[in-house]
Formats: structure tokens, C-alpha cells, sequence
């Protein structure tokens, strides 16, 4: 299953396309692809190399969001993000693992996505 930008904006908690361009998204599927398809074991299974696909392009348009309002009018992100940021990144990286072993994946710890970004970041459009 390819991954969409609609699928990313979903786990990114439906951010607006006001606020994210697909075009953006699209390119960071593009990096999270080639990042997974780079450290994929022949043995991954396609859901795991799929959700690997989907949190880093979470992850890293995250980050691209970040980074525009860092260079806003205020110049500064709200304090309390970069909590946000490191969890983002410890699931993307925990999904990545499981498809550099392949196969199996009962050694995992379970993990979710945060869902109250929106107490701390002003979503503006």
C-alpha cells in the first residue's frame, strides 16, 4: 500500500492542507521511502515496511511545520514542542527497527501517537 498525504495528515491528527501543502507531505513520504526501503531487512513484512513509511513522513513533515513557524514573524516555537518532536521520532525510529529485523516483531513495546499537539501549537491558517 503506497502512503498518501491524506494518511499522514490523518496520524498527524488531520492537520489542515492550509496549514501543510500536500506537495510538502508528498516529498516527505519521497525521504521516508527511500530512509526505509535503505534499512529494510528482505524479510519485512509489507505492513510493517508501510507503517514505517507513514510515521517517518509523519515524523518529518512534523519537523517541516516546526521549522516554518521558526521562521515566522514571532521566530520562536511554542515551549513544550520539541516533546512532541522527540516522540514523533522515537516511534519513527521504533518503526524502523522493526523492519530492519523483518519477520518478527514480538520483542516491540507498544507505542502511540500524540494527539494533544493541539494544546500547544496554535494550528493558525
Amino acid at each position: 500500500m503506497a502512503i498518501t498525504a491524506s494518511d499522514v495528515r490523518a496520524y498527524l491528527n488531520d492537520v489542515s492542507t492550509n496549514l501543510i501543502p500536500n506537495a510538502t507531505i508528498e516529498k516527505q513520504i519521497e525521504v521516508a521511502e527511500h530512509k526505509v526501503d535503505k534499512n529494510k531487512s528482505s524479510s519485512a513484512l509489507q505492513q510493517d515496511i508501510d507503517n514505517a513509511v507513514l510515521v517517518w513522513a509523519g515524523f518529518l513533515t512534523f519537523n517541516a511545520y516546526i521549522s516554518t513557524i521558526a521562521r515566522g514573524p514571532e521566530g520562536n516555537v511554542p515551549a513544550g514542542v520539541q516533546r512532541y518532536v522527540d516522540t514523533y521520532k522515537e516511534i519513527a525510529e521504533e518503526f524502523l527497527e522493526y523492519v530492519k529485523r523483518g519477520g518478527v516483531t514480538t520483542a516491540a513495546k507498544p507505542v502511540a501517537k500524540p494527539v494533544i499537539i493541539d494544546s500547544i501549537i496554535d494550528w493558525k491558517e
